[in-house]
């Protein structure tokens, strides 16, 4: 194993064991390090994207509760806010193409469409970040003061399942119908799911990275 991949290894495993023991000092320590080698891109994708994919591997062998789910994410929020704050203090409203971003009804889990977000910001890109739990009919609102949307949203466990194809239809009828909007969708909620179902100007990612890929 090279000596890089040890660090990593080794990043990677204090900042499970920061979630583990509520560890603020060993979560911060590790950060730090990591920022003297590795950009804040760089981290999230390497750390903090994984660790949020893995906790449900771990809820599943009882490995962590709610409260060390909340610990860790909190966390990594406080990063990702912080470098979203810098970018949209020195320019509030970008003119480039409009971002809207949000999450269904009773959908809570918004760190990674937050990151997605601060990925957009980061190229220019104006964003209206609406977050958690969003009803369909509150975001005809934007319809009526933005043109050409692209919609942003990320199903981690709602809809559920056999809700999903009439979510989106719904969705479409909705805000996409009808305009020059669109609508890209990520989320462990699309396991298995047909894309041949997919309404229409609505894309499916399998990752983060791919949807930042096709900006």
């Amino acid at each position: 194993m090279s000596f890089l991949g040890s660090i990593e290894d080794h990043a990677f495993n204090a900042f499970k064991l920061a979630m583990l023991n509520f560890d603020q000092t060993l979560f911060y320590n590790t950060y730090n390090r990591l920022l003297e080698e590795k950009s804040f891109r760089e981290i999230c994708y390497e750390f903090f994207i994984p660790i949020i994919e893995n906790i449900g591997l771990l809820w599943q062998t009882l490995t962590i509760k709610t409260s060390h789910e909340h610990f860790i994410c909190v966390h990594f929020r406080q990063k990702i806010l912080i470098h979203i704050e810098r970018i949209q203090s020195s320019n509030p409203r970008p003119e480039g193409k409009t971002f809207v971003l949000f999450l269904p009804v009773n959908e809570m889990h918004d760190l990674g469409l937050l990151f997605i977000n601060y990925e957009l910001l980061s190229r220019g890109y104006h964003t209206v970040f609406l977050g958690e739990s969003v009803p369909i009919e509150d975001l005809c609102i934007l319809n009526a003061l933005y043109e050409d949307i692209t919609y942003i949203s990320y199903f981690t466990v709602k809809p559920d399942h056999e809700e999903v194809p009439k979510y989106l239809e719904r969705l479409y009828d909705k805000v996409i119908k009808n305009t020059t909007n669109s609508m890209r969708l990520i989320g462990k909620r699309f396991n298995g799911y047909d894309e041949a179902q997919l309404p229409k100007k609505m894309t499916l990612y399998k990752s983060i990275k791919k949807i930042v890929k096709d900006l």
